[in-house]
């Protein structure tokens, strides 16, 4: 399901677009996911919006290295959601991305996330993964910006009782069980 106020052609169009965005294999539900996610962050983004021009999004994740697949996915996931929106505005503000490489380094994220919060964004696109996660989640709540881990798993992510983290994909405990659900229910066909 695409937020689209053009009507079934353009998202139709925007789905063709972002497959050229995201050569990469991942799964159709979860790249559909992560969109309509963002695209609904922003449309509640009104509520928090500053009396400024722009508004900063940060995106925190591997950029380079053996894990630079991610960054560039959560990278695609925020421009493609925020060219969904009119002129690439909400109320009549611009959107910047700003992007930060962590590189699943608790100690770089911790650096990086104490330099996040002198951008003032409204909402974290990161961190990808979950020590990282779990390392900066404290720091962003103390300075109330809203924070979505698009791949960090471990439960302490949960655990830390945070409410303005959300995760976009389950926690390590619950995804075995799924799996074994799933896969007793596909055997027994």
């Amino acid at each position: 399901m695409y937020l689209c106020h053009q009507g079934e052609r353009e998202a139709k169009s925007f789905e063709k677009s972002f497959d050229l965005i995201l050569p990469f294999d991942i799964s159709i539900f979860y790249r559909n996911a992560f969109i309509s996610f963002i695209i609904l962050i922003f449309t509640a983004l009104p509520l928090t919006l500053k009396a400024q021009q722009s508004e900063t999004v940060a995106i925190v994740a591997p950029m380079v290295g053996h894990s630079f697949s991610i960054g560039i996915q959560f990278k695609a996931g925020v421009t493609a959601a925020i060219d969904a929106l009119p002129d690439k505005k909400l109320l009549g503000k611009s959107i910047h991305i700003k992007t930060f490489d962590d590189k699943c380094n608790t100690l770089i994220a911790e650096k990086i996330a104490n330099n996040v919060v002198n951008y003032s964004p409204v909402v974290v696109i990161g961190h990808s993964c979950s020590m990282a996660t779990v390392k900066v989640a404290p720091i962003y709540d103390h300075h109330n910006i809203l924070q979505i881990t698009p791949s960090s798993t471990q439960p302490k992510v949960t655990e830390l009782g945070i409410n303005s983290i959300f995760r976009m994909i389950g926690r390590d405990d619950v995804q075995g069980e799924i799996a074994e659900t799933k896969n007793s229910s596909t055997l027994r066909r």
